[in-house]
């Protein structure tokens, strides 16, 4: 199945910055400012850099093959360092050496290790030939540089010479999808046909995004269908349909998940503790929000500043101020989240409008900016 190339679906980068770079350049010259970073101290034998190894091959006049060069980049690439990965690429193109592909795609991913984007589509571009590893690459890092667009015209080119999508590229394509706004969701639907064809849906990564881009278009039928015909539902899966249930205000059906993922077994997060109560605080439900609030000390993640500002929102729908303030006061580190959090609990209940602007007084003395909203509120809250 070919994704469509009509005039709706195709995207094209910005226009002051060109897709693909000539390939008459052959010499790659890379200027930089940057510190080589010190070596990692874990299982080496030798501090020697890749510029210090190419110094004695050199002074040897030792042969090169691709397996030093790859062994080479994968020390720079690990190690994030462009002067010494900028140099070895350098020394190919010195030694007149023809990179073959597997080599292609170490440069570029070396190049977007370290941030720099043009370097590797420049690599990419000059590529004779490309593997489903050389286009995972270039369209992952183009995903990674917030330059979604390209990374879905990348896509359609792939498409149409023909190369076969791995998983890592459906999982980009999917958040590239989500990312942009013209024609994204009917793009993705066309991808997701295509990973239907291909049988990778039950795939959990897959999956996972899956459930993220029709989650936030709710579709929601599509949705729990995602979900039941995964093989593995794992962490990210399941957080993700609670996200997904929240957003379309189906708090029950997000406890009932985080439920269902309790059972199984599964490792629970300071993101699922959240998700669920926030669901609690959608339902007015105190009674399942203080078994979620239980289990999170259980855990060791309510001091979480995610979990608590959740457990004092839930509190506060619930009328349950002064289990609110406990939470709240219990905390140790606490963001301006946390303190809107409490602020409006307050003005969940008639009669406390001194607790709340003793609040909103003591974060302007702490330099905490309450949120407008809330501001207005309790305006409106104590003129009443």
């Amino acid at each position: 199945m070919a994704i469509s190339t009509s005039q709706h679906l195709i995207y094209k980068a910005n226009p002051g910055v060109p897709l693909l770079r000539s390939p008459q350049h052959r010499h790659h010259r890379v200027k930089t400012n940057l510190k080589r970073p010190p070596p990692s101290p874990h299982l080496q034998v030798s501090t020697a850099s890749a510029s210090d190894i190419l110094r004695l091959v050199d002074s040897l006049h030792l042969p090169m093959n691709s397996d030093i060069y790859s062994s080479l980049l994968h020390e720079c690439t690990q190690c994030k360092s462009l002067l010494d990965g900028a140099e070895v690429h350098a020394h190919i193109n010195r030694t007149f050496f023809e990179p073959g592909i597997r080599l292609a795609n170490r440069l570029i991913v070396m190049y977007l290790a370290c941030g720099c984007f043009d370097d590797a589509l420049q690599v990419f571009d000059e590529m004779r030939t490309r593997d489903c590893l050389s286009w995972a690459a270039i369209i992952l890092g183009s995903i990674e540089s917030n330059r979604c667009e390209q990374a879905i015209s990348f896509f359609i080119q792939m498409q149409e010479q023909g190369v076969v999508p791995n998983e890592l590229i459906l999982v980009g394509m999917f958040r590239a999808c989500r990312s942009v706004r013209r024609c994204g969701f009917r793009l993705g639907r066309q991808v997701h046909g295509l990973a239907l064809k291909m049988g990778m849906t039950k795939d959990p990564f897959v999956a996972s995004e899956l459930v993220n881009l029709y989650g936030k278009n709710g579709f929601l039928e599509n949705l729990y269908r995602l979900f039941n015909d995964a093989l593995r539902r794992d962490i990210v899966l399941y957080t993700g349909m609670m996200a997904c249930y929240n957003r379309e205000s189906h708090f029950t059906e997000a406890i009932r998940t985080f439920s269902e993922m309790r059972k199984s077994g599964k490792r629970v997060n300071h993101f699922t503790f959240s998700s669920v109560l926030r669901a609690c605080a959608g339902n007015i439900d105190s009674r399942t929000g203080m078994q979620v609030h239980a289990g999170a000390v259980k855990a060791g993640v309510d001091q979480n500043v995610f979990v608590g500002t959740s457990m004092i929102n839930m509190y506060g729908k619930c009328g349950l101020l002064n289990e609110a303030h406990q939470v709240f006061a219990g905390m140790a580190d606490k963001n301006a989240a946390c303190w809107n959090a409490m602020l409006g609990a307050y003005l969940q209940r008639e009669g406390c409008c001194c607790e709340a602007l003793k609040l909103l007084h003591e974060m302007k003395a702490r330099g905490v900016k309450p949120l407008q909203p809330i501001v207005d509120k309790i305006v409106t809250f104590c003129g009443s």
